[in-house]
This record gives structure tokens, sequence and C-alpha cells, in this order.
């Protein structure tokens, strides 16, 4: 009986272990947690655990704050992404992790803030060739995201073929998205079909794309690229101008009256003097272009 009892205990012992066993939880930010304030970023999420289950999370300081969750797999590690908003103004973003019922601990993520506009240099070729550019920080390819949104982040990317090659489809797809929305990107060392597909997409007639080989001044020309001036939609004072009506209505009356008066006054005395119907009939033509010459001018 006393047997009976002790294998009971080891039994349940061993399903909670199963179900509340360690769970190894790294979690990062795209662009190597480089985030400008009051924008959309990337959060990463590595899960390890030996039994299957779900893990659900939940984004604590963002700004909203998301849930989502991961399944995880017996021996596997497994990941997902989610976008994010930071919030400065709150206490530092963590991530809180339930499996099943039972919660872990919450789990923080470093971000480094800035202030003003800063480009990404992706990879150890585009770092080589750009680190004396001011304002750049050096990242890895890994962390590049895979939401479009989160490019809101950067001024400006310059990435090497090396890199561009190590990319997952999802990642692939989202810079893609940033070149089509005028997003400032410079290739370096890439093929001439590779260079193609990014002029094929580049928006704001190619004019914030450059692809360069690592022989060319890629400093000077990553340069260049930062200069182009961005393109701006006209002010309300703008279109206001264009679309703005006389002072008095769409149609000053006053003028329009005495236009007509005059018109009738003058073909009226037009047709008195005419002596022959061809006269008037000249009369009856050359009058209604008279109008269409001077109507504009008098309105």
């Amino acid at each position: 009986m006393d047997g009976l009892i002790l294998l009971s205990f080891l039994l349940a012992q061993e399903i909670a272990n199963r179900a509340t066993g360690p769970v190894r939880i790294e979690v990062s930010v795209a662009f190597g947690g480089h985030v400008s304030a009051s924008k959309f970023t990337e959060l990463r999420v590595r899960a390890f655990h030996q039994h299957d289950g779900t893990l659900s999370l939940e984004t604590l300081g963002g700004s909203p704050n998301v849930n989502f969750s991961l399944e995880l797999r017996a021996g596997e590690q497994a990941e997902t992404w989610a976008p994010i908003g930071i919030d400065f103004s709150n206490q530092p973003p963590t991530i809180h992790a339930l499996l099943g019922r039972t919660n872990l601990q919450n789990v923080a993520f470093n971000t480094i803030r800035h202030t003003t506009p800063w480009s990404a240099l992706v990879g150890t070729q585009a770092t080589q060739l750009l680190s004396q550019v001011p304002d750049t920080e050096s990242v890895s390819g890994t962390t590049l995201p895979r939401f479009p949104p989160a490019y809101s982040q950067i001024s400006a990317l310059a990435i090497g073929g090396r890199t561009l090659a190590a990319l997952d489809d999802a990642q692939l797809r989202s810079l893609l998205e940033f070149v089509g929305s005028c997003g400032r990107l410079m290739l370096i060392d890439v093929s001439r079909s590779v260079e193609q597909i990014f002029v094929n997409r580049a928006s704001c007639e190619g004019r914030f794309f450059k692809s360069i080989v690592s022989e060319d001044n890629a400093e000077a020309a990553y340069l260049e690229l930062l200069e182009q001036r961005s393109l701006t939609l006209p002010s309300d004072e703008q279109l206001g101008g264009l679309i703005s009506k006389t002072p008095d209505g769409a149609i000053d009356l006053t003028r329009l009256s005495l236009f007509w008066a005059g018109y009738l006054i003058v073909f009226s005395m037009l047709m008195i003097q005419a002596r022959t119907r061809v006269a008037g009939l000249g009369f009856s033509i050359v009058s209604p272009l008279l109008v269409l010459v001077i109507w504009p001018a008098a309105t």
C-alpha cells in the first residue's frame, strides 16, 4: 500500500515537472535594440522547453501592449515575432510569459534610445566601408524586421550582398516594402539581377536607392543618399490658395451683370446697323466668339 502511495506521488510529480519544467526564453528587439521614441519596432521571442505546450506572451510597458502566443515543441527551439510600440514615458518594457496556468518570470529586453535620425549599417561589409558616417549604428542581419512598419525606426540602411543573401523570405519582403515606400537603401556588391529587383520596386523615381560595388567611394555615395531631400506633401495653406473662392463667392454677380449688359447693347447696335441679312448673320457668329475670348479676362 505504501508502495502504491509513493508511486502515485512520483507520477504526479513527474506530470507537474512535464507541465511546469524550466523554459528558456530569449527576447530581442529589431535593429539590435536601437529604437526611436514613439515608433513601432519588432520583438523577437525564442523559447526552448523539453515538452510540448503553448506559451502565452504579453508585452508590458509598450504602446500599446501586445498579446501573442508561441507553440512549443519538445526539445526544439521555437521563435516568433510581434510588432510593438515603445513608449519611453512608461517603465522599461518587459514581456510576461504564461505556460498553461503557470506564471513564468517576467523577461526584460534592452533598448537603446535614439532622439535624432540614425541609419543602420547591416553586416560586416557595410560597417567596414561606412563606419565613419555620422549617426550610424552597426547591426546584424538577423535583427532586420519581418514587419515593414518597424523600418520607421531608421532613416536609411546599407547592406552588403553577403548579408542580403542570408536574410529569410519574410525579411526580404519587408525590405522590399521599405524600398517601395521611398525608404533609403544602399546595396553593396550585389549582382545585376538582384539590383534590378530592387530597382523595379523602388519608389520616388529611385532617388532613394543606390547600388555600388565595394571598390566605389561608398562613403560619398551613402552621404549623397542621406542628403537627398524627402518628398513633402503640399501644406494646407498651399492647397487653400489653389481652391479658394473669390471674396464675394465663386462668381462675381456684379461683374457678370455688367458684362452681359454691355454685350447686349453692343450686339443690338451692330444688328441695327446691319444693312443685309449676311451682315446680321456675321454679327451673330462673331459675337459668341468674342465672348469666348473676353469672358476669361472679365472673370
